[in-house]
């Protein structure tokens, strides 16, 4: 996750494995593991990548927000 933040030059050529591995992740039985891997997103949310890297990701909305959608933690007082 912090490769994002201090090289991401040295992820974007491998940027759809790279998102791929971590969609898989999300969904793995071990808690810390898909933790882990939702931070990710986050951190390539706010990471500074160039337009075209980012825009890779359009191509995996469709399985990445029902996944993360199915995946996040509400408290009792959200609505």
């Amino acid at each position: 996750v912090s490769l994002l933040y201090r090289a991401p030059e040295k992820l974007v050529p491998n940027i759809r494995d790279v998102i791929t591995y971590m969609i898989e992740m999300t969904n793995f039985s071990d808690e810390d593991v898909a933790l882990e891997s939702c931070e990710f997103w986050a951190t390539f949310c706010e990471a500074d990548l160039d337009r075209d890297t980012v825009e890779v990701l359009r191509e995996f909305m469709p399985k990445l927000i029902p996944m993360l959608l199915t995946n996040m933690a509400y408290a009792e007082d959200d609505e």
